[in-house]
């Protein structure tokens, strides 16, 4: 038995590569033959390690893992451009909403439906995690935010509907961060901005980070569709399986925010696991100062809504929700063109 050091992914792994008793005598003769002039023990030791890292990397990559923080680095040779690895480009286009969006979820472009246009704008790909929102937070205590603290700090879950652990064992980490309020989502929001500007060549770049409207929201969860009900194809696919996390006659939970299948712009749990805050009712307080007032609901529909309230556009629990729960959470969206959006909150 020999041993083996690899260093991978910044951790040292000792294999252990089992070679014939004979083998090795040859090899301590130096009388092995070789392949295109590599003896054949160390041919035979160089592919069972390929082939553990190909493994390895497989695990790794199918496992779809979140770092720790969300990337905001910005390209080196482009100015102003961030590297989209966390976020994606939704593109512009028309949004088509029925006169009145009831609880069908139909969404069928006609004579009865309005056009919205929309402006072209990014998106995060998940929903915030615990751990990502917990680094949040840990820069605010940092800095001696205090009362920024006090405001993004996680309310208590009077519901006792999540784990006792959800928020300080590491098994959540990759979860949805919930029960914070619309202005803790947007100090997130703001601190993300923060981030950029203070990247090596951030300075100067109009990043705004902040809460999607509902116009936008339901534009991204449709994938570039118009006949959308819900992120996915269908609730359920071919074999009964669901496609999205909802309430159904089987056990039912919050899942990572990497769970289930992305819709076509790159989006994960659009429809379920956790209702999202959006914003609407985008009225002018002060137009020389670029500043308005909003009013916030929560869109997609949770973990523990029955199917027909995940829907993309629907009337369900959470449409008129704007206070912390333990099935609300947020995903954080910027205009790419610059535009500034409200910080008031209504």
């Amino acid at each position: 038995m020999t041993k083996e050091k690899l260093t991978f992914f910044g951790a040292q792994m000792l294999l252990y590569v089992r070679v014939p008793e004979k083998m090795s005598e040859i090899w301590r003769a130096k009388q092995c033959p070789s392949i295109k002039g590599m003896p054949l023990f160390r041919f035979y030791l160089n592919a069972r390690l390929l082939i553990l890292i190909f493994i390895a990397i497989l695990l790794v990559t199918c496992s779809r893992q979140l770092s720790p923080e969300i990337d905001v680095s910005l390209r080196k040779n482009e100015s102003c451009t961030l590297k989209e690895k966390h976020f994606k480009y939704i593109p512009s286009g028309t949004l088509f909403l029925p006169q009145k969006a009831g609880n069908s979820g139909s969404n069928e472009p006609g004579t009865d439906s309005r056009r919205i246009s929309i402006a072209g704008f990014y998106m995060l790909d998940h929903e915030v995690t615990v751990g990502e929102y917990q680094l949040f937070l840990e820069s605010l205590q940092q800095e001696n935010k205090l009362e920024e603290l006090k405001i993004a700090g996680i309310f208590p879950d009077t519901a006792q509907v999540l784990p006792v652990n959800y928020f300080t064992s590491p098994d959540f980490k990759d979860f949805p961060v919930v029960l914070i309020s619309t202005e803790g989502a947007i100090l997130f929001c703001d601190w993300l901005t923060k981030r950029v500007e203070k990247e090596p060549n951030g300075a100067g770049c109009n990043f705004d980070f902040r809460l999607p409207t509902t116009n936008e929201w339901i534009y991204a969860a449709m994938g570039g569709r118009d006949d959308m009900s819900y992120s996915s194809y269908a609730p359920y696919n071919n074999l009964g399986e669901k496609l999205l996390n909802f309430r159904d006659t089987g056990d039912v939970s919050i899942q990572k925010s990497l769970t289930y299948y992305c819709n076509d712009y790159g989006l994960y749990n659009m429809c379920g696991n956790v209702a999202e805050f959006a914003g609407y009712n985008y009225l002018p307080l002060n137009e020389s100062q670029g500043k308005y007032i909003a009013t916030y609901c929560a869109l997609g529909g949770s973990w523990d809504s029955p199917v027909e309230s995940v829907q993309i556009i629907t009337s369900d629990l959470y449409s008129k929700v704007n206070s912390p729960s333990p099935h609300i959470g947020f995903r954080p969206a910027f205009s790419y063109l610059g535009r500034s959006w409200p910080k008031t909150i209504k």
